[in-house]
């Protein structure tokens, strides 16, 4: 299994983990009403840890949530790592 190893290990692509309907917010838009949206991993290499946190970790929620709200933050937050 070296293959999937070495695709991560040497990635280059740059990406964040937005989730949406979550229990926790963590965000820096919570005080705009950007309710249950956790922005979990902030951009960076993909690694390991952002694999197994999505096979792990995340589940399924009740809560509702803007998904238009996220995709908006997720363009404010690309638009500051840009710069």
């Amino acid at each position: 299994m070296p293959a999937p190893l070495h695709l991560i290990s040497q990635s280059v692509d740059v990406l964040s983990i937005i989730l949406i309907g979550s229990d926790d917010v963590n965000n820096t838009w919570k005080l705009s009403g950007y309710n249950n949206i956790n922005c979990k991993f902030e951009f960076q290499n993909a690694s390991w840890d952002m694999l197994k946190f999505i096979e792990l970790e995340i589940q399924q929620t009740e809560n509702d949530s803007d998904w238009l709200g996220a995709l908006i933050m997720s363009m404010e937050m690309l638009k500051v790592y840009e710069e």
